[in-house]
């Protein structure tokens, strides 16, 4: 599973779930995260590392129901060291993967040094540990000088980047408990693995500093095969690997998808890829094209559907680069971006039979509730009072006072105030009067006026929420 769309662009809220179902046909809105240092999703849930001020860290699981829940078996990472030796800043590295069943997290803590011009880093202390959602931690390996990780898993198995405290690639099923380290051939190296049952395929290179991408059975411990192709590559749990190559439009990074099985080995080409997505899972394979003549000033991509046994081609979302990129595929799921309640980005996940008769979903309705505002609010000395407005989606909108009597908007200082909620709950907003208005509530003893939300939905049709207020002077 790759993630490398929505970690670039994960939003700084939380838009809340709007439905789910046990049907074939099920949607649900994840929701967006936090910016993170990783992320991972699976159908039921977002799973997200933070690493921000104050040396704050913690792994969040965020299930369709809306609400984030701490993963306590991963706080134990907290306390790896960077080395000791005094630097210009700490940082910590971490990689994240997750299935239904599983967790994996890679922590790694370096020391960055800003020498003159130049910079060098120091690796500290480094872990991976994997945990099912609602079980213990394990870590599978701790290294002393040396940066762990990527991590990758499907279903119950791990495959991780640093077994021995080396380039190796270690595997585990912790399911079943069985395990197999991996090495590269003499003087050459292991690079961003991917698992898929009882194969994994990583970016392997040469002594010489050649470049393939190798395919191993890892329960057997050798190389099944091994292509030419760049480092964007997806593999099945039957062996076949997936890769972009070539060279597309000016707009496109890739220009066809080559993929590869295991009883033949050989390149079976679908031009006309474009960007960098690429999933494959249960014999389907999921990638962009470019709609020629797109509007708007990004391309226009078009992400299908190809089933390798059939070739059948199923168009299954169009849009704008940023707002339909595909951010999961299993086969028959398709994670996917849509507008958020907050104004950010969510996750949508969607079946395949879904999206084959109709458009993909968007977060909504968004809500605002103003019952918490009282219906008489006495300014203070600046012509300033609070207002408290809840939420159970998170919302984006507009607030402004509005006189009824005179149909016209009450000035405020700064202008109509951009208000939102980036989650479920409570949020205060100050507002203070412009000048001439708070001169006029002086001057009159009482303002009547209409508090206004306009509330932002990202389908459109925004609404408008308001509540009479009557405004006093200080006492």
């Amino acid at each position: 599973m790759t993630w490398r769309g929505l970690v670039a662009t994960a939003a700084v809220a939380v838009a809340a779930a709007i439905g789910t179902s046990a049907s074939a046909d099920a949607r649900t809105v994840l929701g967006s995260v936090p910016e993170t240092d990783a992320t991972a999703i699976t159908p039921n849930a977002l799973f997200y590392a933070f690493d921000g001020e104050f040396e704050a860290f913690g792994v969040f699981r965020r299930g369709g129901d809306g609400k984030a829940r701490r993963l306590p078996q991963f706080d134990g990472l907290r306390s790896l060291r960077a080395p000791v030796r005094d630097a210009d800043e700490n940082q910590r590295v971490v990689e994240l993967a997750a299935s239904r069943e599983l967790v994996a997290i890679s922590v790694s803590r370096i020391s960055v040094f800003y020498e003159g011009a130049g910079e060098s880093s120091e690796p500290g202390q480094s872990a991976i540990a994997v945990a099912r959602p609602g079980g213990p931690a394990r870590r599978l390996v701790q290294c002393e000088r040396h940066q762990l990780g990527p991590v990758a898993v499907h279903g119950s198995v791990v495959a991780y980047l640093g077994a021995g405290c080396r380039n190796w690639i270690g595997v585990r099923d912790t399911a079943s408990g069985r395990a197999r380290v991996l090495r590269p051939p003499a003087g050459g190296s292991f690079g961003d693995p991917v698992v898929a049952g009882r194969y994994v395929a990583a970016v392997e290179t040469a002594r010489d500093g050649a470049e393939r991408i190798a395919v191993y059975d890892w329960t057997r411990g050798r190389r099944a095969y091994a292509v030419q192709g760049n480092s964007i590559f997806a593999l099945d749990r039957d062996g076949t690997l997936a890769v972009l190559r070539g060279a597309g439009v000016a707009e496109c990074a890739a220009g066809e998808v080559a993929w590869y099985s295991v009883r033949e080995p050989r390149a079976h080409v679908l031009p006309g890829a474009c960007d960098e997505d690429l999933f494959l899972a249960n014999g389907r394979v999921l990638y962009s094209r470019l709609v020629p003549g797109g509007s708007g000033p990004e391309p226009t991509l078009e992400y299908v559907a190809t089933d390798l046994s059939s070739g059948d081609t199923m168009l299954l979302l169009r849009g704008g680069i940023g707002r339909a990129w595909p951010v999961y595929f299993d086969g028959r799921s398709l994670g996917y971006a849509v507008p958020a309640c907050d104004g950010g980005t969510a996750v949508g996940v969607d079946t395949v039979a879904g999206l084959r008769r109709r458009p993909p979903g968007a977060a909504g309705p968004c809500t605002v509730s103003l019952a918490r505002v009282p219906r008489t609010v006495r300014l203070n000395a600046r012509g300033e009072f609070v207002v408290v407005l809840t939420s159970r989606t998170g919302f984006d909108g507009s607030l402004s006072l509005f006189d009824p009597v005179a149909e016209q908007e009450v000035g405020l200082q700064g202008g109509n105030h951009r208000v939102g909620a980036p989650e479920r709950g409570r949020r205060e907003r100050s507002i203070m009067l412009a000048a001439a208005e708070w001169d006029r509530l002086k001057s009159a003893g009482r303002l009547d006026v209409e508090l206004r939300i306009l509330v932002f939905q990202p389908a459109g049709a925004n609404t408008l929420r308001s509540v009479p207020l009557t405004l006093l002077p200080p006492g």
